[in-house]
């Protein structure tokens, strides 16, 4: 059984494989996780949690590891600087709905101890463990930044906003959306068009114009001909995939842009 203390030899293994990687030699390791029924390729999870320090944190920390492993035994938390990385283990338990239980969990967690939670995506390599840490951080990082009023935030919802913040430590928003979008935005304010949302809708419908004429309330023939001028104006093949997928991310980035600036009314829309 899971011995809870901090220097039985699986937190002190967790504790280097996070934060000492180089120092932890594999043999020993698969040795000391069968001694606790766990296996390296076990499906885990990471959570950091950040807290809203007072005087008292000191005290509470020992506390809240505690019960973070009498919540769920299969689990092990670890006290680091500031915060604390809970390292969650799907595999043990025979419930097959871990996973949405954990979910649950987790939010009675938060709202007991007033704290936020960045969640890492599941794994199955726990010699990975300190990647997916970077990875939850990422995520607490990004969603309290975006989503002030959530209180936990799973990785898998932020990453194109990370990997959108990455590419902005060398390009602005509106440097990294496709030269047609701003080409457009450009058009329809001189000329009091709807071509940029006219292409935005016919990209979302993956280029199908039957879908597009309807759901913009428009005949079939008049989008073609819009899709046709568009095309004259942006010098774009739309049936290319690279091409469709920069126009994609051009219009997920675009709402970032409306944030920033004001826009044509009609951009709302995104």
């Amino acid at each position: 059984p899971l011995i809870k203390n901090t220097s039985d030899k699986l937190h002190i293994l967790i504790n280097d494989m996070l934060y000492n990687p180089g120092n932890v030699d594999e043999i020993e390791s698969n040795l000391i996780l069968q001694n606790y029924s766990w296996a390296r390729n076990d499906r885990y999870t990471v959570i950091v949690f950040s807290f809203f320090k007072n005087s008292k944190w000191d005290e509470m920390t020992e506390y809240i590891r505690g019960k973070l492993e009498e919540t769920w035994s299969n689990s092990v938390a670890i006290i680091h600087e500031d915060s604390i990385v809970w390292i969650f283990n799907h595999s043990i338990s025979k419930n097959t709905e871990d996973t949405h239980r954990f979910f649950h969990v987790l939010a009675y967690i938060l709202r007991d101890f007033v704290c936020k939670a960045g969640v890492s995506d599941e794994f199955t390599d726990i010699n990975r463990v300190s990647s997916y840490l970077l990875q939850a951080n990422m995520a607490l990082q990004t969603g309290q930044k975006n989503d002030p009023n959530k209180w936990y935030f799973r990785f898998r919802d932020y990453a194109l906003d990370y990997m959108y913040d990455c590419v902005m430590s060398d390009l602005s928003y509106d440097q990294l959306i496709s030269e047609s979008v701003r080409k457009l935005i450009e058009y329809d304010k001189k000329n009091n068009t709807e071509y940029l949302k006219t292409l935005h809708c016919f990209i979302n419908n993956n280029c199908n114009s039957t879908h597009t004429a309807e759901e913009l309330f428009i005949h079939r023939t008049t989008l073609i001909r819009r899709i046709e001028r568009i095309q004259e104006l942006c010098d774009n093949d739309f049936d290319d995939p690279n091409t469709h997928m920069y126009l994609s991310l051009s219009f997920l980035i675009l709402p970032k842009i409306l944030g920033l600036m004001t826009m044509i009314p009609f951009l709302v829309v995104f």
